[in-house]
């Protein structure tokens, strides 16, 4: 998750993988979040869950960069997961997140 600060948008960033025969409909959201972030996984494919031209946009993130945050990601077929991520700032010395906001 790349944000600015608490409670503001936030972008979700990272790599998803279906080995399945079919597309994987997947839905994140912050946990007790109003509006999920959608993506649709092909068949076969390991592809980024963000890009620079398809943001996956949630928010308002509740804590600030450093933090963990915990996001309900649903997938159809598949059921429903929580999983804790980290919050990064997107002008960090790595600078491999540069650019990516919201």
């Amino acid at each position: 998750m790349v944000a600015k600060a608490a409670d503001q948008p936030g972008v979700l960033v990272g790599q998803a993988v279906n080995t399945s025969p079919r597309p994987i409909q997947v839905s994140v959201t912050v946990a007790g979040g109003q509006n999920p972030g959608q993506v649709t996984l092909p068949a076969g494919s390991g592809d980024g869950i963000k890009s620079r031209l398809s943001p996956v946009s949630l928010g308002p993130i509740p804590q600030p960069p450093g933090a963990l945050v915990q996001l309900e990601i649903s997938l159809t077929p598949g059921g429903r997961h929580l999983v804790d991520v980290p919050i990064l700032p997107p002008d960090s010395k790595l600078k491999y997140y540069n650019g990516i906001t919201p």
